[in-house]
């Protein structure tokens, strides 16, 4: 059992503690954050781990350079003194358990890797640590991965030749890696030779360049050998839609039974009038004979139009073939080919011969494939009529052909340059890849590529690290009472329970929604929640030992609802109530410590209790009463403990006090008050004309103020000394704003009674500032929060900034003050230090600003 805390040297704020702080079976600790409560924690971890106290809670240096001593603990215990020394250590060993902060980051990890409603978790010290372990190397990847990425990115091309790939690199691509790993760069001092051997391939990648550009304009020709024919050139303009004998001939076959019908096929050619027969020149009155006549017509008429419209669609489509734009186009790319393979000798004199005189043949053919597109043209409009082709047009026609019939010709011989070309030079590949890795090892980057090496290999190796680690993980899920562990989760309604399947532990949640999944805030899994599993398995190993221990919990309510503190507190007091053990409780929650007082029932008066005080490294008891109390004994308070002595700050918050004393004791009453009080409540620069209250000196004077005392007294029955709380002579001036800023600064927060005065002049100071930031001469109090908007909506920039700032303090500080516009009656009972610490520190941010960018406004009241 640890009997006393005899001596605490450069520990945290416990700069030089020496003395003989009794410590309990049963012992509370309570103190505000920053008053040494976590130092004191991770003081006790590290004697239930045996380690040393970690480098930051040693104290500080001085300002003036002098460097902090070095740690030094004594512990007194039942049997001697346990020592702890920065060079060595702890001398001794106890049986002794610590649940704090540091606890729940070494036994309990989440996986932010999850699968709907599954969560991977590890729990004990082994199991973290490898876990911690495999997110290090995970980490680690990372950013090696982000290096390579990075360079990838800058140095796209170059890594695309050097067959390092284009695209953002992933973990489980080795071979690149493997490559980047391999990536030989050339050694300095060999770059003369390299380049020299770089210069003889010169001609030959000049070579090849000229060879890619003409086999690539040659893939943009659309035309090929044979692309038109004369003979069907002639067939279009030549033919005119007929009906041959034959033909007639074949249908009359079919719709007659006669078999010999010439004569019918030479008398219809023969017919002049429709109603004359042909052969014997008598009228036609047989209805059979006409039909039959009509039926021929009929025949002849349907067959004409066909081969008109077959004569319209040929010549149609020769139009379209004959687009003199893209042959033009086609000829100009043949002869910048032929001019690129001439210029850099790489077409034979007899194949340039060939294909360049057939251009020269040709000259300008537009006039004269003109004059056959409009040819086809007629033909088009008018199939019936009868055209022919020119000398001049078969041989513009013939001599195209031959230019294009030997473009495939161009294509192979074009194909058979390259490939002795790459030969030559091995490949062109393999010329770009020597190329870019020349460029990477005398060039700028050369150091960056080095870096891409560098980080690949270690890649590589944390692949291997994350992979044993995670072999490593399998071994040590076998240790967490499962049932022990569930039974605690249930009782605080926790959302999941634990599980276990083949060799790996894992939560599933209840009643689980599918949502997204912030990763960064690890959301699956709240802090109270990874609180909460903590403690469970803090429970579970204090009762696998049954020998006698020393139990310390720092704060396991944080981020917990009310529900769960009382299950807490209740497992507590269960702890208070062995005498086996000793538990020392430390927290900053005093309704906490009632709650386990209330739970611990026979052994309440058994528990000792202590305070840090705060910015002092020196202990004192606790009296929780100064905390638990009501609203009335606050206000009270501040009105009746000033004395002629007081100075100007107490006697100030004494009169702020009288005004919502009166509207907790006598709310019937506090109309009045209200209306004599208005310049306690705020402040008010009203030196000029149009102001909204007017200050009256009469009321704020001695006898005024004397006066307002003797109202509250009669109102509330409140028993004061008014010449005391009204020194001869005096006058309240009002509050202008850096009068209110000297008083709210005058005050640390020692206490709670302290952070109640600040929380006094809190809202005052928020007017004071915001009337800094406007510039309008009216300003109304009691409609403060209507101020707050229309200077918010006036500003813009980071004035605005500051002023949504003093908005949001506003909000939430109106809960600490009684009468307050749309504000709780909650008051300064209940206040909670931390908070008054955080409106400290962003109200400074706000003053700082205005300090530095704002004309200070002097009017007062």
């Amino acid at each position: 059992m640890i009997t006393s805390i005899k001596e605490l040297c450069n520990l945290g704020r416990y700069e030089k503690y020496i003395g003989n702080q009794v410590l309990g079976n049963k012992q509370i600790i309570f103190g505000f954050n920053g008053t040494g409560k976590s130092t004191l924690s991770d003081m006790f971890y590290s004697l239930s781990n045996n380690s040393r106290i970690s480098s930051d809670r040693k104290t500080l240096d001085k300002d003036d350079g002098t460097k902090a001593g070095d740690i030094k603990v004594v512990l007194g215990t039942d049997t001697e003194d346990v020592t702890y020394l920065e060079e060595k250590g702890w001398d001794k060993s106890l049986n002794i358990y610590t649940f704090n902060e540091q606890y729940i980051k070494d036994y309990v990890f989440v996986n932010r890797e999850y699968n709907k409603d599954v969560v991977p978790i590890t729990i004990g010290t082994e199991g973290v640590r490898l876990s911690n372990l495999k997110q290090t190397y995970v980490s680690e990847r990372k950013d090696n991965l982000d290096i390579i990425n990075s360079i990838i990115k800058d140095n796209r091309e170059l890594c695309g030749d050097l067959g390092l790939g284009k695209v953002a690199l992933k973990a489980d691509n080795i071979k690149r890696l493997e490559a980047m790993k391999t990536l030989k760069l050339f050694p300095i001092s060999e770059k003369d030779n390299v380049e020299a051997q770089l210069n003889k391939n010169v001609e030959s990648e000049k070579d090849v360049v000229c060879i890619n550009n003409c086999i690539e304009l040659a893939s943009e020709i659309n035309f090929r050998r044979g692309f038109i024919s004369v003979t069907e050139l002639r067939k279009i303009l030549e033919r005119i839609p007929t009906v041959k004998n034959r033909e007639i001939n074949q249908h009359m076959k079919n719709c007659m039974k006669h078999d010999n019908i010439k004569w019918l096929v030479a008398g219809y050619y023969n017919q002049a009038n429709m109603l004359i027969c042909p052969y014997c020149g008598q009228e036609i009155t047989s209805e059979e004979a006409k039909k039959l006549i009509k039926e021929l017509n009929k025949f002849v008429s349907t067959k004409m139009q066909i081969k008109a419209k077959k004569l319209i669609q040929d010549a149609r489509q020769k139009i379209q073939t004959l687009n003199i734009e893209e042959i033009n186009n086609t000829i100009d790319k043949c002869n910048e080919i032929l001019i690129n393979l001439k210029n850099n000798n790489l077409i034979t004199s007899r194949s340039y011969k060939e294909i360049s005189t057939n251009i020269e043949e040709l000259g300008d053919f537009s006039p004269v494939l003109s004059s056959l597109l409009q040819k086809l043209w007629e033909k088009v409009e008018n199939p019936y009529i009868v055209m022919c082709l020119e000398e001049n047009e078969i041989f513009c026609i013939n001599t195209i052909n031959k230019i294009f019939r030997r473009i495939s010709r161009m294509e192979s011989e074009l194909r058979i340059v390259y490939d002795n070309l790459v030969k030559k030079i091995k490949s062109e590949k393999e010329m770009k890849k020597k190329e870019a890795l020349c460029e990477v090892s005398f060039g700028s980057s050369r150091t960056r590529f080095i870096d891409l090496k560098n980080a690949a290999l270690q890649v590589l190796k944390l692949n291997e690290k994350i992979y044993e680690t995670s072999v490593k993980l399998d071994d040590v899920f076998n240790q967490v009472k499962l049932d022990k562990i569930n039974d605690i989760l249930r009782e605080l309604n926790i959302k999941f329970t634990l599980n276990v399947e083949g060799r790996q532990y894992y939560i599933k949640l209840r009643n689980y929604v599918p949502q997204k999944y912030d990763k960064d805030n690890n959301s699956i899994c709240s802090e109270g929640e990874k609180r909460i599993l903590a403690f469970a398995y803090f429970l579970t190993e204090l009762s696998d030992n049954n020998d006698k221990k020393i139990i310390v919990i720092d704060d396991p309510i944080t981020s917990l609802d009310l529900s769960r503190k009382s299950v807490i507190a209740y497992r507590i007091s269960e702890l208070f109530n062995s005498e086996l053990n000793q538990t020392i409780v430390m927290t900053h929650d005093i309704s906490f410590v009632e709650q386990i007082k209330e739970l611990s029932m026979k052994v309440a008066d058994e528990i000792s209790m202590i305070e840090l005080k705060n910015k002092q490294n020196i202990f004192r008891p606790l009296n929780i009463q100064e905390y638990l109390i009501s609203e009335e004994k606050v206000y009270s308070s501040f009105i009746s403990n000033v004395n002629e002595f007081s100075n100007e700050t107490d006697r100030i918050i004494a009169f702020m006090s009288l005004r919502p004393y009166t509207y907790i004791v006598d709310e019937s009453g506090y109309e009045n008050i209200r209306n004599e009080s208005t310049y306690f409540a705020h402040t008010i620069y009203s030196q000029n004309k149009n102001r909204n209250i007017e200050y009256k000196l009469s009321q704020y004077n001695e006898a005024g103020l004397k006066k307002y005392i003797g109202d509250v007294m009669q109102a509330t029955g409140l028993e004061v000394n008014i010449d005391t709380l009204v020194p001869e002579g005096y006058v309240f001036g009002g509050f202008d704003y850096r009068t209110i800023k000297r008083l709210y600064n005058s005050i640390s927060i020692e206490n709670v009674v302290d952070a109640r005065k600040k929380a006094m002049l809190l809202r005052v100071y928020l007017e004071a500032c915001l009337y800094q930031l406007t510039t309008k001469i009216k300003f109304n109090p009691e409609r403060i929060g209507k101020e707050y908007n229309n200077v918010i909506k006036s500003c813009s920039g980071e004035k605005k900034k500051m002023a949504k700032k003093l908005k949001e303090l506003y909000d939430l500080s109106k809960k600490y003050h009684h009468g307050a516009e749309e504000g709780s009656t909650l008051g300064l009972s209940y206040i909670n230090p931390d908070e008054m610490e955080f409106f400290e520190t962003e109200l400074k941010v706000v003053v700082d600003w205005i300090d530095n960018n704002c004309t200070i406004r002097e009017r007062v009241a």
